[in-house]
Protein backbone atom coordinates (compact mmCIF):
# COMPACT_ATOMS: atom_id res chain seq x y z
CA UNK A 1 0.00 0.00 0.00
CA UNK A 2 0.94 3.82 -0.96
CA UNK A 3 0.25 6.77 1.47
CA UNK A 4 0.25 10.39 -0.94
CA UNK A 5 0.46 13.31 0.25
CA UNK A 6 0.03 16.27 -1.10
CA UNK A 7 0.83 19.64 0.45
CA UNK A 8 -0.73 19.23 3.81
CA UNK A 9 -3.49 17.11 3.25
CA UNK A 10 -3.79 13.25 2.87
CA UNK A 11 -5.09 12.25 -0.41
CA UNK A 12 -6.77 8.77 0.13
CA UNK A 13 -4.68 6.11 2.53
CA UNK A 14 -3.60 2.34 1.72
CA UNK A 15 -3.71 3.51 -2.08
CA UNK A 16 -2.61 0.22 -4.25
CA UNK A 17 0.60 0.30 -6.08
CA UNK A 18 -1.48 -0.03 -9.06
CA UNK A 19 -3.62 3.35 -8.07
CA UNK A 20 -0.39 5.17 -7.27
CA UNK A 21 1.25 3.71 -10.77
CA UNK A 22 -1.80 5.59 -12.43
CA UNK A 23 -0.83 8.72 -11.37
CA UNK A 24 2.70 8.28 -12.17
CA UNK A 25 3.59 9.29 -16.09
CA UNK A 26 4.21 6.26 -17.91
CA UNK A 27 8.14 6.61 -18.74
CA UNK A 28 8.19 6.81 -15.42
CA UNK A 29 6.87 3.06 -14.76
CA UNK A 30 10.48 1.96 -14.73
CA UNK A 31 11.66 4.30 -11.64
CA UNK A 32 9.19 2.37 -9.18
CA UNK A 33 10.37 -0.46 -7.17
CA UNK A 34 8.91 -3.83 -7.22
CA UNK A 35 8.61 -6.36 -4.70
CA UNK A 36 11.39 -8.34 -6.73
CA UNK A 37 13.20 -5.72 -7.02
CA UNK A 38 13.30 -4.47 -3.71
CA UNK A 39 14.48 -7.97 -2.47
CA UNK A 40 17.40 -7.49 -4.22
CA UNK A 41 18.25 -3.64 -3.01
CA UNK A 42 20.43 -3.12 -0.60
CA UNK A 43 20.67 -0.59 2.64
CA UNK A 44 21.67 2.44 0.32
CA UNK A 45 18.52 4.93 -0.01
CA UNK A 46 17.16 4.60 -3.84
CA UNK A 47 16.76 8.51 -4.92
CA UNK A 48 14.75 9.03 -8.06
CA UNK A 49 12.49 11.53 -9.81
CA UNK A 50 9.05 10.62 -10.61
CA UNK A 51 6.85 12.56 -13.05
CA UNK A 52 2.56 12.37 -11.63
CA UNK A 53 -0.39 14.04 -12.02
CA UNK A 54 -2.20 14.61 -8.89
CA UNK A 55 -6.34 13.62 -8.76
CA UNK A 56 -8.18 16.91 -10.33
CA UNK A 57 -5.32 17.99 -11.77
CA UNK A 58 -4.24 18.32 -15.80
CA UNK A 59 -0.55 19.09 -16.18
CA UNK A 60 2.13 17.00 -14.79
CA UNK A 61 4.53 17.45 -11.40
CA UNK A 62 7.57 16.51 -10.26
CA UNK A 63 8.40 14.50 -6.76
CA UNK A 64 11.89 13.96 -5.73
CA UNK A 65 11.26 10.62 -3.74
CA UNK A 66 14.12 8.78 -1.32
CA UNK A 67 13.38 5.37 -0.39
CA UNK A 68 14.80 2.59 1.86
CA UNK A 69 14.15 -0.97 2.47
CA UNK A 70 12.22 -1.98 5.25
CA UNK A 71 13.79 -5.42 6.87
CA UNK A 72 12.36 -7.79 9.93
CA UNK A 73 14.35 -9.24 12.38
CA UNK A 74 15.75 -11.90 10.20
CA UNK A 75 16.74 -9.40 7.75
CA UNK A 76 14.08 -10.26 5.52
CA UNK A 77 12.51 -7.19 3.30
CA UNK A 78 8.99 -6.33 4.24
CA UNK A 79 8.52 -3.01 2.39
CA UNK A 80 10.04 -0.24 1.95
CA UNK A 81 9.46 3.73 3.77
CA UNK A 82 10.15 6.60 1.63
CA UNK A 83 9.36 10.54 1.46
CA UNK A 84 9.00 12.66 -1.73
CA UNK A 85 9.18 16.14 -2.26
CA UNK A 86 7.44 18.42 -4.63
CA UNK A 87 10.55 19.50 -6.60
CA UNK A 88 7.98 20.76 -9.74
CA UNK A 89 9.51 24.58 -9.24
CA UNK A 90 13.06 23.34 -8.97
CA UNK A 91 12.77 21.04 -12.26
CA UNK A 92 11.39 23.89 -14.33
CA UNK A 93 14.04 26.74 -12.95
CA UNK A 94 17.06 23.76 -14.03
CA UNK A 95 15.38 23.07 -17.39
CA UNK A 96 15.12 27.02 -18.19
CA UNK A 97 19.00 26.69 -16.75
CA UNK A 98 19.72 24.03 -18.94
CA UNK A 99 17.70 25.57 -22.28
CA UNK A 100 19.95 29.54 -21.83
CA UNK A 101 23.06 27.47 -21.35
CA UNK A 102 22.02 25.59 -24.61
CA UNK A 103 21.05 29.13 -26.23
CA UNK A 104 24.12 30.51 -24.91
CA UNK A 105 26.37 27.51 -26.51
CA UNK A 106 24.67 27.75 -29.97
CA UNK A 107 25.45 31.99 -30.01
CA UNK A 108 28.74 31.04 -29.00
CA UNK A 109 29.08 28.49 -31.94
CA UNK A 110 27.72 30.24 -34.47
CA UNK A 111 29.23 33.83 -34.07
CA UNK A 112 33.02 32.11 -33.56
CA UNK A 113 33.08 33.79 -29.84
CA UNK A 114 36.29 31.97 -27.87
CA UNK A 115 35.32 31.38 -24.33
CA UNK A 116 37.87 31.08 -21.69
CA UNK A 117 38.01 30.28 -17.56
CA UNK A 118 41.24 30.48 -15.92
CA UNK A 119 41.40 29.50 -12.17
CA UNK A 120 43.80 31.77 -10.04
CA UNK A 121 44.62 29.41 -7.27
CA UNK A 122 45.27 26.31 -9.26
CA UNK A 123 46.14 27.39 -12.62
CA UNK A 124 43.66 25.11 -14.47
CA UNK A 125 42.42 26.71 -17.29
CA UNK A 126 39.31 25.67 -19.80
CA UNK A 127 38.67 26.67 -23.10
CA UNK A 128 35.36 26.50 -25.36
CA UNK A 129 35.25 24.53 -28.65
CA UNK A 130 35.45 27.91 -30.48
CA UNK A 131 38.11 29.21 -28.31
CA UNK A 132 40.45 25.91 -29.19
CA UNK A 133 39.16 26.59 -33.11
CA UNK A 134 40.83 30.14 -32.99
CA UNK A 135 44.05 29.00 -31.83
CA UNK A 136 43.79 26.34 -34.56
CA UNK A 137 43.79 23.44 -31.72
CA UNK A 138 41.81 20.48 -31.24
CA UNK A 139 40.06 18.95 -28.28
CA UNK A 140 42.85 16.37 -27.88
CA UNK A 141 46.34 19.13 -28.31
CA UNK A 142 47.61 21.34 -24.97
CA UNK A 143 46.86 24.27 -24.32
CA UNK A 144 50.13 26.63 -25.66
CA UNK A 145 51.11 27.67 -22.61
CA UNK A 146 49.99 28.35 -19.09
CA UNK A 147 51.26 31.60 -17.81
CA UNK A 148 48.31 33.50 -18.73
CA UNK A 149 44.57 32.09 -19.97
CA UNK A 150 44.80 33.06 -23.54
CA UNK A 151 48.75 31.11 -24.12
CA UNK A 152 50.11 34.15 -24.58
CA UNK A 153 53.57 32.28 -23.67
CA UNK A 154 53.68 30.60 -26.69
CA UNK A 155 51.28 31.72 -29.24
CA UNK A 156 51.29 35.66 -29.13
CA UNK A 157 53.84 37.07 -31.29
CA UNK A 158 56.25 38.57 -29.23
CA UNK A 159 55.96 41.72 -29.51
CA UNK A 160 52.28 41.80 -28.48
CA UNK A 161 52.79 39.39 -25.25
CA UNK A 162 53.38 42.70 -23.20
CA UNK A 163 50.34 44.36 -24.56
CA UNK A 164 48.39 41.32 -23.22
CA UNK A 165 50.08 40.35 -20.11
CA UNK A 166 49.00 43.88 -18.41
CA UNK A 167 45.61 43.71 -18.45
CA UNK A 168 45.26 40.42 -17.45
CA UNK A 169 47.64 41.79 -14.63
CA UNK A 170 45.08 44.35 -14.18
CA UNK A 171 42.15 41.56 -13.98
CA UNK A 172 43.44 39.45 -11.02
CA UNK A 173 44.62 42.14 -9.43
CA UNK A 174 41.36 43.75 -9.20
CA UNK A 175 38.54 41.56 -10.24
CA UNK A 176 36.16 44.38 -10.85
CA UNK A 177 38.54 45.73 -13.51
CA UNK A 178 37.39 44.72 -17.18
CA UNK A 179 40.53 44.70 -20.05
CA UNK A 180 40.33 44.74 -23.41
CA UNK A 181 43.38 44.34 -26.11
CA UNK A 182 44.20 43.29 -29.21
CA UNK A 183 46.54 40.98 -30.37
CA UNK A 184 48.15 38.66 -33.16
CA UNK A 185 48.80 35.01 -32.35
CA UNK A 186 50.50 32.08 -34.43
CA UNK A 187 48.95 28.93 -34.99
CA UNK A 188 50.38 25.69 -34.93
CA UNK A 189 50.52 25.68 -38.73
CA UNK A 190 52.58 29.48 -39.16
CA UNK A 191 49.34 31.25 -39.73
CA UNK A 192 48.94 34.92 -37.98
CA UNK A 193 45.50 35.47 -36.73
CA UNK A 194 43.99 39.01 -35.44
CA UNK A 195 42.14 38.68 -32.02
CA UNK A 196 40.42 41.11 -29.97
CA UNK A 197 40.35 39.79 -26.11
CA UNK A 198 38.33 40.77 -23.31
CA UNK A 199 38.46 39.39 -19.69
CA UNK A 200 37.22 40.35 -16.32
CA UNK A 201 37.21 38.68 -12.59
CA UNK A 202 34.10 36.65 -11.53
CA UNK A 203 32.82 36.35 -8.16
CA UNK A 204 32.55 33.66 -6.52
CA UNK A 205 34.02 31.19 -4.01
CA UNK A 206 37.20 30.68 -6.16
CA UNK A 207 39.65 33.84 -7.77
CA UNK A 208 38.56 32.87 -11.13
CA UNK A 209 39.29 34.79 -14.35
CA UNK A 210 36.87 34.98 -17.52
CA UNK A 211 37.05 36.28 -20.63
CA UNK A 212 36.22 35.97 -24.68
CA UNK A 213 37.96 36.53 -27.77
CA UNK A 214 37.34 37.53 -31.09
CA UNK A 215 39.05 36.37 -34.49
CA UNK A 216 38.85 40.42 -36.26
CA UNK A 217 41.56 38.52 -38.84
CA UNK A 218 38.93 38.98 -42.00
CA UNK A 219 37.67 42.77 -40.60
CA UNK A 220 41.75 43.47 -40.27
CA UNK A 221 42.42 42.23 -43.60
CA UNK A 222 39.11 44.32 -44.74
CA UNK A 223 40.64 47.40 -43.12
CA UNK A 224 44.18 46.72 -43.92
CA UNK A 225 42.59 46.22 -47.95
CA UNK A 226 40.58 49.54 -47.71
CA UNK A 227 43.49 51.21 -46.26
CA UNK A 228 45.92 50.48 -49.39
CA UNK A 229 43.28 51.12 -51.82
CA UNK A 230 43.01 54.71 -50.43
CA UNK A 231 46.97 55.03 -50.95
CA UNK A 232 47.24 53.52 -53.95
CA UNK A 233 44.51 56.20 -55.53
CA UNK A 234 46.30 58.95 -53.25
CA UNK A 235 49.42 58.02 -55.20
CA UNK A 236 47.32 57.72 -58.72
CA UNK A 237 46.18 61.61 -57.52
CA UNK A 238 49.18 62.85 -56.99
CA UNK A 239 51.09 61.17 -60.09
CA UNK A 240 47.85 62.66 -62.11
CA UNK A 241 48.45 66.09 -60.80
CA UNK A 242 52.45 66.07 -61.11
CA UNK A 243 51.77 64.98 -64.73
CA UNK A 244 49.06 68.07 -65.14
CA UNK A 245 51.26 70.27 -64.08
CA UNK A 246 54.53 69.24 -65.70
CA UNK A 247 52.86 69.21 -69.22
CA UNK A 248 51.45 72.77 -68.38
CA UNK A 249 54.68 74.21 -66.89
CA UNK A 250 56.54 72.83 -70.34
CA UNK A 251 54.08 73.44 -72.78
CA UNK A 252 54.72 77.27 -73.23
CA UNK A 253 58.50 77.15 -73.67
CA UNK A 254 58.47 74.12 -75.69
CA UNK A 255 56.06 75.95 -78.11
CA UNK A 256 58.32 78.32 -78.99
CA UNK A 257 61.45 76.31 -79.18
CA UNK A 258 59.11 73.99 -81.84
CA UNK A 259 57.77 77.62 -83.27
CA UNK A 260 61.60 78.92 -84.10
CA UNK A 261 62.89 76.00 -84.98
CA UNK A 262 59.80 75.71 -87.53
CA UNK A 263 60.86 79.24 -88.55
CA UNK A 264 64.83 78.54 -88.79
CA UNK A 265 64.09 74.96 -90.60
CA UNK A 266 61.75 76.81 -93.23
CA UNK A 267 63.86 79.76 -94.23
CA UNK A 268 64.59 80.04 -97.94
CA UNK A 269 66.59 82.94 -98.08
CA UNK A 270 69.49 81.36 -95.45
CA UNK A 271 68.81 77.45 -94.92
CA UNK A 272 70.49 75.74 -92.30
CA UNK A 273 73.75 73.46 -93.01
CA UNK A 274 74.03 70.31 -92.44
CA UNK A 275 75.40 69.97 -88.84
CA UNK A 276 72.63 73.07 -88.00
CA UNK A 277 69.52 71.22 -89.11
CA UNK A 278 71.20 68.03 -87.63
Amino acid sequence: DVWLTTGDRRQGAGLSRDEFLAMVHPDDHAEEVTPERGRTLGDTPLVTELRFRPPGQSGWRTMLTRRVVQRDADGRVRGMLGVGVDVTDQVRERERHRQLLERFDLLVETTGVGVWTWDLDSGEQEWSGAMRAIYGLSHADELPGASVPDGASNAVLPEDRDRVTQPLRLAREDPSRRGEVAFRIRRPDGEVRHLVGRARGMDGETRTLSGIVLDVTETHRAEQALRDKEIAERADRAKSEFLSRVSHELRTPLNAVIGFSDLLLHDAAQPLGASQRE
